[in-house]
């Protein structure tokens, strides 16, 4: 299990214990107006445990395919010598998608050891219909009111999920083959 340190003002938890995702809070208090794009601070600093860099995540249907317990195809082998590297991706929360956010979608390495930042961009669903929009434009905003947002400190704003990734090693080269088909190359 990959042990992570953290200091915040608010409690990093998990709704339930199944949850892939770990909630994080702001800690001011935020308004959002249709269109704002905005950072805000979450006061969580994390530390990622070290030693653990050829930690391999499998799945038991994999150690088994691994160990030729099949009854389709070859024996699956597995690369033991590939490392592997550890990082938290900050991802939206549906709620607030529900209500017209954009969380945009951020990667934490585990040498990153400054505050974590979520940058939210609100487009409620109101303002969305071309026709408001025209309509909002000739009255000046008169006919429909553009609803704002107000975050609380200590409101839910984004969810942390800790990945393993693999270490790559990329080499240049002149040319790759190009016949392997492109953006919609198996038709619709």
């Amino acid at each position: 299990m990959l042990k992570v340190n953290y200091v915040a003002p608010e409690k990093v938890v998990k709704a339930n214990p199944t949850d892939a995702g770990w909630d994080v809070s702001c800690i001011e208090d935020i308004v959002f107006e249709p269109g704002d794009c905005k950072f805000l601070a979450t006061g969580l600093f994390l530390e990622m445990e070290k030693g653990v860099e050829n930690y391999q995540p499998m799945l038991a249907i994999q150690r088994e395919l691994s160990a030729g317990n099949h009854t389709f195809g070859k024996p699956i082998h597995e690369n033991r010598s590939t490392p592997w590297g550890k990082m938290i991706d900050i991802r939206g929360r549906s709620g607030l998608a529900k209500k017209g956010f954009l969380c945009h979608y951020g990667t934490v390495d585990e040498t990153y050891h400054s505050e974590i930042g979520v940058v939210l961009h609100y487009n409620p669903p109101e303002t969305r219909p071309m026709w408001k929009k025209v309509l909002n434009h000739m009255f000046m905003g008169l006919i429909f009111n553009k609803p704002s947002y107000r975050f609380i400190k200590g409101d839910r704003v984004c969810q942390l999920v800790f990945m393993p990734f693999y270490n790559v090693e990329l080499s240049r080269v002149e040319s790759v083959k190009e016949d392997r088909g492109g953006f919609g190359h198996t038709g619709r």
